[in-house]
């Protein structure tokens, strides 16, 4: 008998997300820890990760921003920020 282990944090389930949902959630004003470079950084990769459909997770949203982080592009405090912003977003029009 084998056990089913999840390794994703965050929901699978891709939603709409349009490049400028992405900037406006994506910025200083709501992550005080980002700078100019950093929101532009991230709204560009975030942007590439969409599917064709315009479509992303919230595990999607997490993976890049992890990987943003282990490139040295944003901080942990960048990352975490974010991940709280898009969580709040896809609770309220998504029910995640």
């Amino acid at each position: 008998m084998g056990f089913f282990f999840s390794t994703n944090k965050y929901s699978t389930k891709p939603h709409q997300l349009s490049k400028q949902t992405i900037e406006a959630l994506v910025s200083r004003t709501k992550v005080n820890s980002l700078d100019g470079v950093e929101e532009s950084e991230v709204e560009g990769a975030l942007d590439d990760r969409r599917g064709s459909d315009g479509k992303m997770s919230l595990q999607q949203i997490y993976d890049e921003l992890t990987r943003l982080k282990n490139l040295n592009k944003i901080s942990s405090a960048d990352k975490n920020g974010l991940m709280r912003v898009f969580e709040k977003y896809f609770t309220q029009h998504f029910n995640k």
